[in-house]
């Protein structure tokens, strides 16, 4: 097994909600980051370099986009490489690290982006500038249905 390590990480600040960029817009402003972070840290690549592309998004709802890690990877010019993307619940972080790391470690890609992207506040009416039930219901359909509805 090949040796693995994050050379770079790119972190969007924190909002509360981000209505101003779409997710997809959030996933340039990471990616950007972590190859800044990483060519000051003594790499020289560009996103041509990264190979593939592991996505972390775990709810497609809170994004309102069926497969968003498609339009990501061409947002973040990943055009015919590789995305693959995790969608776990609550372990979604964790896995999509997991999946970056295999990866490299089996020799698929020498340089693989990892990435986690959500907008799960921004699920609101735009009407009122409330949150509304999407948010508990996307969050809902990710329970086991045969074993947590009621008979």
């Amino acid at each position: 097994m090949k040796k693995v390590a994050i050379i770079g990480i790119g972190i969007t600040p924190f909002k509360a909600q981000y209505l101003d960029k779409t997710y997809f817009e959030l996933a340039y402003d990471a990616t950007k980051l972590a190859l800044e972070d990483a060519n000051n840290n003594g790499a020289e690549i560009t996103h041509k370099d990264l190979q593939s592309t592991v996505y972390g998004i775990y709810n497609e709802l809170f994004e309102r986009q069926f497969m968003p890690d498609i339009f990501c990877n061409s947002y973040i010019g990943m055009n015919n490489k590789p995305g693959t993307r995790i969608a776990t619940g609550g372990a979604t972080g964790g896995y999509t690290v997991r999946m970056a790391f295999a990866e490299v470690a089996s020799g698929l890609s020498d340089l693989c982006l990892c990435i986690g992207v959500e907008k799960c506040n921004d699920c609101y009416d735009e009407q009122t500038g409330t949150t509304t039930p999407e948010v508990l219901n996307a969050i809902a359909y990710s329970t086991d249905m045969t074993y947590e509805k009621m008979v």
